[in-house]
């Protein structure tokens, strides 16, 4: 009997499955386009249309025109697709120290003494929103005097006419020079 073999249930093997086809392994096919959204400063409109296509804020939509796609990735007011999100560069400042930083930033922009004045100007009530002090004004001073001097020679003008650009837009005296 010890020759005898029992008729024991073998184990059933272990095979791996079939190979899949190639395609199988794949992802779905992508949608054409980028999500692009919209992303409103504190007193923009809630929607916008902006080369055609009507945004809503903070909603994404599919664009296939790479033309546009390309234009959003440029506009601080656009995100396309998955970007990493950015502190809102289009928030505006709430105290002084944003307001420093809010400066810097829109002075990067400017190309004309013109442009930096108006701006200047134009953020006088928002200088008090963020309660701008006299220490904070004389950092800027540091910043805005070489930006206007250089800009200043590259146009040509005098220390007259960049007088007259800040009577223009009602400023008669600079604040970090008082």
């Amino acid at each position: 009997m010890a020759d005898q073999q029992f008729n024991r249930p073998q184990p059933p093997k272990l095979t791996a499955p079939p190979p899949k086809e190639p395609g199988e392994l794949a992802p779905p096919p992508k949608e054409p386009g980028e999500l692009v959204t919209y992303l409103p400063g504190n007193d923009d409109p809630p929607t916008t249309k902006w080369r055609g296509i009507e945004f809503k804020a903070n909603m994404p939509l599919r664009v296939t025109d790479e033309e546009h796609i390309e234009a959003a990735r440029g506009n601080r007011f656009f995100r396309v697709g998955n970007e990493a999100a950015k502190d809102n560069p289009n928030r505006a400042p709430t105290d002084a120290m944003d307001y420093r930083a809010h400066v810097v930033q829109w002075m990067r922009g400017v190309t004309t003494v013109e442009q930096l004045i108006s701006h200047w100007a134009a953020d006088r009530d928002l200088r008090s929103k963020c309660e701008v002090g006299r220490d904070d004004i004389q950092y800027l001073g540091t910043l805005i005097e070489p930006k206007i001097r250089v800009m200043r020679q590259a146009e040509g003008l005098t220390q007259a006419q960049i007088a007259e650009i800040w009577m223009k837009h009602g400023v008669l005296d600079l604040p970090w020079r008082a």
